[in-house]
């Protein structure tokens, strides 16, 4: 007999992105020419203290129990099966908890007062865990204030089990100048507000290539990178290239930029692309030949007037901003 489970939010998920766990209730009839039939119903959901349980959570709990069979003869084992889809529950912290209750019943065939089994409780526990958050260069832009900085605009962050009063901190490096502010701390309203008004790159010289990078961590010690790499100056051709796993953002200068791509390169965003003179590297990324790159482009999205390639469904991606559409043409392939 196995009366309770217990699921953790992105942890031991099934296809379909799915918390799965199982049990089982047994029975015996004395009355060996009965034959049974199982039911389960939901009983009541609840939380641990200070957590509202969502409209989408509570309906899905009151059928994410089913049996695996209902119909028995005198004597058996009832199978039941627990499925919750994982991004019902992002929204639970470290520790936080969500108990589902239910029942199974057995009644026979015999149309006594007594058909009905006592009925058997199972409990179903859902545990959160800490989401990291989440810096989105979707909708980033570059202005120059004439004086040598550049303000970074449109970056924003998420955090999915947040709820308004987390603290989280901002830290910035640059080896080829500053991006300020070096260090921000608060809550994620005031990050992205300090993200939004204050992002400032300031070179302390003009060396060709210069990198940066961005972190946001919470209070747990999860986080989340942007890289940098900005062309400063000089018209020869250069290649720039983070090549990380991480977000990386590509800003192309004056000359001739090369931007380079590896395989497994995250999610990166290229800026001031300019066609007919710059060109994206694929030299390394095997997989892409003239056939994919010419499905690619046909599968792009070309949304606000930027392109935005899937280079491996949605776990590597590239977005070039303020290029409406590319072709064959912007790119080096392998041999």
């Amino acid at each position: 007999v196995d009366v309770v489970g217990a699921v953790k939010e992105d942890t031991g998920v099934v296809p379909m992105d799915t918390l799965y766990d199982t049990g089982a209730v047994t029975f015996a009839d004395a009355d060996a020419t009965d034959n049974a039939t199982a039911n389960v119903v939901f009983v009541s959901d609840a939380a641990s203290a200070g957590v509202m349980i969502s409209g989408a959570l509570h309906t899905a709990l009151l059928s994410a129990l089913t049996l695996q069979t209902s119909a028995f003869a005198n004597a058996g084992t009832v199978n039941w099966n627990f499925n919750l889809d994982n991004s019902l529950v992002q929204y639970l912290t470290e520790g936080e908890t969500v108990t589902a209750t239910y029942s199974i019943t057995v009644k026979d065939d015999s149309g006594t007062g007594t058909n009905t089994s006592v009925p058997q409780t199972v409990t179903v526990t859902i545990t959160g865990t800490n989401d990291a958050p989440v810096i989105s260069t979707a909708n980033i832009t570059l202005t120059p204030d004439g004086f040598g900085a550049t303000k970074v605009s449109g970056i924003s962050v998420s955090d999915v089990d947040d709820g308004g009063s987390g603290q989280f901190t901002l830290t910035t490096i640059a080896d080829q100048g500053a991006i300020a502010p070096h260090l921000s701390t608060g809550t994620l309203s005031a990050i992205n507000t300090a993200l939004q008004n204050d992002l400032v790159y300031t070179p302390i010289d003009f060396t060709p290539i210069a990198h940066g990078t961005l972190k946001v961590t919470d209070s747990s010690g999860a986080f989340d990178v942007v890289n940098f790499v900005f062309r400063q100056s000089g018209s020869d051709p250069l290649l720039l290239a983070e090549n990380t796993n991480q977000k990386d953002v590509l800003i192309g200068g004056t000359g001739v930029d090369q931007f380079v791509f590896a395989a497994n390169s995250g999610q990166d965003t290229v800026l001031n692309f300019a066609q007919g003179t710059d060109k994206i590297d694929f030299q390394a990324i095997s997989s892409i030949d003239t056939s994919a790159l010419t499905a690619m482009l046909a599968q792009a999205d070309h949304t606000g007037g930027n392109t935005l390639l899937s280079l491996n469904g949605t776990t590597d991606t590239l977005l070039v901003k303020g290029v409406a559409t590319l072709n064959a043409n912007d790119f080096i392939l392998h041999a």
